[in-house]
């Protein structure tokens, strides 16, 4: 696991927040990983593709992408998946990488996130 732990924290993370104690839980928490469980998972996700089947989603869906995600970057996320989901939105968190529930904990609430969608909504911009 040590050898994929630096690697994967650059994709899920921005530069500037990598020193943070959140990030030392996360390292201790990605070393303590099973490796042949970490590579079965990622086999498994190399393999599926679940694109086809996105049309045939009927729930009200929010797309929600990180504006300093380069795992899924936003043109990703809006091609791939809100396009394909019927009526789906697509919104962009400023800032937030791919881990952005880690990274922007304090703004990743959903009371703030209705309400920040709600305002783009009525600017019509598409980024909250």
């Amino acid at each position: 696991m040590a050898a994929i732990v630096e690697p994967t924290i650059e994709r899920w993370l921005t530069a500037p927040f990598r020193a943070d104690r959140a990030v030392a839980r996360l390292r201790e928490r990605l070393l303590s990983d099973d490796a042949a469980d970490w590579s079965a998972g990622w086999r498994a996700i190399a393999g599926m593709s679940l694109t086809p089947h996105l049309g045939a989603v009927r729930a009200p869906t929010l797309v929600l992408a990180g504006e300093r995600d380069v795992a899924t970057t936003p043109a990703m996320a809006d091609a791939t998946v809100a396009r394909a989901i019927p009526g789906a939105r697509f919104a962009v968190r400023p800032g937030a990488p791919h881990m952005m529930q880690i990274e922007t904990d304090a703004a990743f609430t959903l009371r703030e996130t209705v309400t920040q969608m709600q305002r783009a909504a009525q600017t019509g911009d598409g980024h909250y």
